[in-house]
């Protein structure tokens, strides 16, 4: 999840083909990246660790249709959780 969406803005600045899902546990923060170039935004519960992280992706990649078999799928996020503006990893997940 993004705490503020800087990350989910920096890239929307490159203006890509593909769609930008941030989730963020902030409605403030929503509603600034609707904003954004092709962004949508949507509410997560805040993650706990990787694992609950990775489920709630899932989840969310299947309410949007995202989450068609062969899509790629890029993740940032920032280790450890929780903390704004640690944005420290990057992973090509494709959906199987």
């Amino acid at each position: 999840t993004t705490a503020s969406g800087a990350t989910a803005r920096l890239v929307a600045r490159l203006r890509p083909s593909a769609p930008i899902l941030a989730m963020t546990t902030s409605e403030a923060v929503a509603r600034q990246l609707t904003l954004s170039w092709g962004v949508t935004a949507t509410m997560a519960e805040e993650a706990t660790d990787i694992a609950a992280m990775g489920d709630e992706m899932r989840e969310t990649l299947a309410r949007h249709g995202l989450d068609a078999s062969g899509n790629r799928i890029v993740i940032t996020a920032g280790l450890p959780l929780g903390i704004s503006g640690s944005t420290n990893l990057l992973q090509v997940y494709e959906v199987d």
